[in-house]
């Protein structure tokens, strides 16, 4: 992998991570105890698949 490779996956990652804080934060609004359980799941599958 080069490095311009490198930078577009970054970007790519960035992007992808704005969008789910962007998400994260309007569902905390909503209702914070579920979305808090879900982001927890979340992460142990994540934790657990890598």
């Amino acid at each position: 992998m080069d490095k311009r490779e490198n930078q577009e996956t970054m970007a790519k990652v960035g992007c992808g991570f704005a969008v789910f804080a962007a998400i994260f934060i309007f569902f905390c609004c909503i209702n914070p105890v579920i979305t808090v359980a879900v982001f927890m799941m979340l992460v142990v599958l994540i934790s657990c698949v890598y």
